[in-house]
């Protein structure tokens, strides 16, 4: 009987106040779910975006990763395809770049570092009956030292008759294999050191094999050239190694000088341009959600005002007032962000197989997107109510 008592006089007040449940959450319905649409949408592009972001950012960092990315971005990355010069011409080109100011070292490669890499079999026996496929890499004397390639065990390669190999291969072979020696399908090398891991791609495909490294002077011919200026040199560097190529180059050859950093973002241009796409379509996204709670609260603010009079004469204070306007908001955004946040981690973790290095999904990923976007909102939300909250209830009671 007590409770029914309650009950009755609760639904007087709020019908004296003008707040039925019917019409506190009955009137605007179709806008509520208008804004939880726009929440749920905006969840998924902005997850995704960060999630893009962090993922182009440890590509950056685990592609030639024994490579800082300030290392990478003072590296120029020079293709020596030239045809009309033979290979003692290039030679000469490469030791008048080694003079070039502000220039620490130079080494001549196959190929990109990105590319340049072939496949065999690597064999535990001459007779070839145990193999293991693994990634070939012909290097230049100074390679290990120019990309901070640690030899773990071992020595570098001093001749064309010996190899080292990464630790992934080493750990593939499951033996102590150094000092013995290995072969490929032509050719038997003594194995002389184990290195760290190289990776040249942020793809699965052959990087679970592991590396091979070979001998080569490259006396038959490069393709390639990687030239490591100083830090704070790097201008003087260029402008000295541009000078100098162009002197022993006709003027109609383009002369192409990238950073290792440059041959890293060609290569995963996709992954760079779905990224910028993404945010922005994330940013609008956000935008459009903070003025649609911004709106809405603006609206809620107007039809509640007599309430919100009553309330403050009852000695209601700002927190509490932020507080009765605030909870629709929170319900709508904690709500979208539960049905949204498992739906974008399933396809994160269709997308994780594609990579060999992805980014960790876990609680500070999705806390940390929450946090943001529940500040950005709780900001809208807060500037709008204080604002309504200062006026002087008996100036809208007045007015009512």
């Amino acid at each position: 009987m007590g409770g029914v008592i309650i009950r009755i006089r609760k639904s007087y007040v709020n019908q004296s106040l003008g707040i039925s449940s019917a019409r506190r959450y009955g009137r605007h319905r179709l806008r509520n779910i208008s804004l939880g649409i726009q929440l749920f949408v905006g969840w998924i592009f902005i997850s995704f975006a960060v999630a893009l972001y962090l993922q182009s950012a440890k590509t950056s960092h685990s592609v030639l990763g024994t490579l800082s990315l300030s290392d990478k971005e003072r590296i120029f990355s020079i293709p020596f395809e030239f045809p009309f010069l033979d290979v003692p011409a290039k030679r000469f080109l490469v030791e008048e770049i080694r003079k070039c100011p502000g220039v620490e070292d130079v080494i001549t490669s196959d190929g990109n570092n990105l590319y340049a890499t072939t496949y065999t079999s690597l064999y535990l026996t001459e007779g070839r009956e145990q193999f293991f496929n693994a990634n070939v890499m012909r290097v230049s004397p100074g390679y290990f030292k120019f990309m901070n390639l640690e030899i773990q065990s071992g020595c570098e390669l001093r001749t064309a008759d010996e190899m080292v190999i990464d630790e992934v291969l080493s750990k593939r072979i499951h033996k102590d294999a150094l000092g013995t020696v290995l072969y490929d399908y032509s050719k038997e090398y003594k194995l002389v050191g184990i290195s760290a891991p190289l990776v040249i791609s942020n793809y699965p495909e052959g990087q679970s094999n592991g590396f091979m490294f070979t001998f080569s002077d490259y006396s038959d011919d490069f393709m390639h050239c990687y030239v490591k200026c100083s830090a704070d040199r790097q201008k003087e560097a260029m402008h000295a190694v541009q000078h100098v190529m162009r002197k022993a180059l006709p003027e109609s050859v383009e002369i192409k000088m990238r950073t290792m950093m440059d041959d890293i973002r060609e290569v995963y241009a996709l992954e760079f341009e779905l990224r910028n796409i993404v945010l922005f379509m994330a940013v609008v996204a956000l935008v459009i959600s903070l003025l649609g709670i911004y709106s809405a609260i603006t609206l809620d603010t107007e039809h509640r005002r007599k309430e919100m009079a009553i309330r403050k004469i009852n000695g209601a204070g700002a927190w509490q007032i932020v507080l009765l306007f605030a909870r629709l908001y929170l319900v709508l955004v904690l709500t979208t962000a539960v049905v949204a946040f498992p739906i974008v981690d399933f396809l994160l973790d269709e997308l994780r197989g594609t990579y060999h290095s992805f980014i960790d999904t876990g609680f500070l990923f999705y806390g940390g997107i929450l946090l943001f976007v529940g500040l950005l909102i709780t900001l809208a939300v807060y500037a709008r109510i204080r604002d309504i909250s200062r006026i002087n209830p008996a100036e809208i009671i007045r007015s009512e």
